[in-house]
């Protein structure tokens, strides 16, 4: 599963990490990427459970280490399991 936040978890302390964290590891039989929107912050602050495949802080400020296309983002998506079951409900 991928989850995706702006300036919130694993990033800073506060109401949607909190959520977000107990969401996390409330879902041990699922596996999370976790990609950050920050400032120019790299560093996770929680501590981040097993079942936390991947974490990755993209800046919005700063150096700019990757660009993501719209045709990569949407490949991605057709192919997930999350969009199979967003397209069922």
């Amino acid at each position: 599963m991928a989850l995706l936040n702006e300036g919130t978890y694993p990033v800073v302390h506060g109401g949607v990490s909190t959520w977000c964290d107990q969401l996390v590891k409330n879902l041990p039989e699922h596996e999370f990427s976790i990609v950050t929107l920050t400032g120019t912050q790299h560093e996770s602050v929680w501590p981040l459970p097993s079942n936390v495949r991947s974490f990755q802080a993209e800046p919005m400020w700063g150096e700019v280490r990757r660009r993501w296309s719209f045709e990569a983002l949407r490949a991605w998506g057709e192919s997930s399991a999350i969009d199979s079951a967003y397209r069922q409900l």
